[in-house]
């Protein structure tokens, strides 16, 4: 039995099973990429308005009296990366007379791989602090599982972008922590954050945090590290520098031009703009009109205890099965919604159980505490919000999605290191490893299938014959149950 359940294991935790994992997550959000109508829930018609602004130029400033009043501030936003790449696509599909829902659907797949990108470098990441391969693939698998997350990668929306760019620049900040700087990891990392922060500013906590232990890793070996000794690895170095060069200074004209000119790296539209014109900005003129009628809540324990637990930790739980339109009650498998909140209360207490138990996963640590930063600001950041409108009108479960891999493999491993010294450790972990298999088959794009209404399908997309089909199948294997809609 134990060698039945040690090659169990091996299995689960090989390059194999990471790529099935990979593969089952892209053709997920694929198929809900190629049925699903365009403006999907999470703003991708937002995404797309603002991609077709970028496309009207052929630089990513341009001059605030540029039509973009339906989209804010655009030619001053500070996380504008995402929409002007995938505008060179969008506007070579429109001079080529491609039909809308067509360039859509590529603008949807270029983000799915992205999406996967970002998946593979999360589990690259943590394998590379000395996570097992095991461990790696089931945190991966328990990321792929959520609803919300093949439902986010199929749709235009930056998220994708910036969780790959986030993930890449983990990815080489523990390859840095856990050995020998060099001088491409370093100017790798400082170019992937500051891409990642362009593409959506949000990502700033998680970049600066990862870029302070590059910092570190360099005072810990004390001395800068040497030049490539190759022909190859300097053509490498210089390109990856000038890529970096770049970014800085594209970096220096949005962020440091925003706090010149407006006072912050990331400006209210109305100060960019004007009022007149960010009224129909819908989410600016929503904010208006909330923070105009509600009067400010006290700033209290009182008051961030109730938002916790009454706002954010029940939404949170409720968006992480999103997978809906204009806020139609979603149905999802059974042991999915059970699982959710049962898995994200164990992970975090487990985590936070073996972390000072466990020094040998210190090269976990970039990834772990810039998610808890991460969290921490994303809850302060909610709270601020709430108290201002009187409604969680920013709490959404897909903001976790940065933190779900470290912090659900940090807990894997200690859970699992410890288990091994029991008799018959293997036997359990190998049975918990297939256990999550079996509930991950019920999760991902499932959801969305047993979801969906006729009319959340786009009109002769390109695989309408095979949607009713599609459903018999999953339904004959996903149990189904109504999560109440927030």
């Amino acid at each position: 039995m134990h060698r039945a359940a040690e090659t169990t294991l091996r299995a689960v935790g090989s390059r194999w099973t990471t790529a099935l994992i990979l593969l089952w997550f892209g053709l997920g959000a694929a198929w809900i990429a190629l049925t699903a109508r365009m403006g999907m829930v999470f703003d991708e018609e937002w995404h797309l308005d603002s991609i077709a602004v970028h496309a009207q130029h052929g630089a990513p400033w341009f001059s605030t009296d540029a039509p973009q009043e339906s989209v804010g501030a655009t030619s001053r936003s500070s996380s504008y990366l995402y929409h002007y790449l995938l505008s060179f696509p969008e506007r070579w599909m429109a001079d080529a007379g491609a039909a809308e829902f067509d360039r859509v659907i590529v603008l949807r797949l270029l983000t799915v791989a992205m999406h996967v990108g970002a998946l593979l470098c999360m589990v690259a990441a943590v394998r590379a602090a000395g996570v097992s391969g095991t461990v790696a693939n089931l945190a991966a698998v328990a990321y792929a599982a959520l609803p919300v997350s093949p439902f986010l990668a199929a749709q235009v929306n930056y998220d994708s972008a910036m969780l790959l760019l986030v993930a890449a620049c983990g990815w080489v900040v523990v390859r840095q922590w856990a050995g020998q700087t060099t001088w491409l990891g370093m100017i790798g990392a400082i170019a992937l954050g500051l891409a990642a922060v362009l593409t959506k500013f949000h990502a700033a906590p998680i970049v600066l945090v990862m870029l302070a232990f590059v910092a570190l890793a360099v005072i810990r070996d004390r001395k800068l590290p040497v030049l490539p000794a190759n022909r190859a690895g300097r053509v490498m170095l210089g390109a990856v520098a000038v890529v970096a060069l770049v970014l800085v200074a594209l970096s220096v004209e949005r962020f440091i031009g925003n706090i010149v000119t407006y006072g912050s790296p990331s400006p209210d539209c109305a100060a960019v703009l004007n009022e007149l014109r960010c009224e129909s900005y819908g989410v600016w003129e929503r904010n208006r009109e909330a923070d105009a009628a509600f009067a400010d809540l006290p700033l209290s324990l009182s008051t961030m205890t109730q938002f916790l637990f009454d706002e954010w930790v029940p939404r949170l739980m409720v968006y992480l099965q999103a997978v809906w339109y204009w806020f139609a009650a979603p149905v999802v498998s059974t042991l999915v919604s059970v699982a959710i909140p049962v898995a994200v209360i164990s992970v975090i207490a487990v985590a936070a159980v073996v972390w000072p138990t466990a020094p040998r996963l210190r090269a976990l640590l970039p990834l772990v505490l810039s998610s808890v930063v991460y969290l921490a600001i994303l809850f302060w950041h909610n709270f601020g919000d709430w108290r201002a409108f009187g409604a969680p009108l920013g709490v959404q479960g897909r903001y976790l999605l940065p933190a779900v891999v470290p912090i659900t493999a940090l807990a894997m491993h200690g859970a699992a290191d410890s288990l091994r010294r029991a008799r018959f450790g293997a036997t359990l972990l190998a049975v918990t490893a297939i256990a999550m298999l079996l509930v991950a088959t019920q999760g991902g794009a499932a959801a969305f299938v047993i979801s969906a209404q006729p009319g959340w399908y786009q009109p002769g997309g390109p695989l309408e014959h095979l949607t009713d089909n599609v459903f018999r199948i999953v339904d004959v294997f996903v149990g189904a149950v109504a999560v109440p809609s927030i």
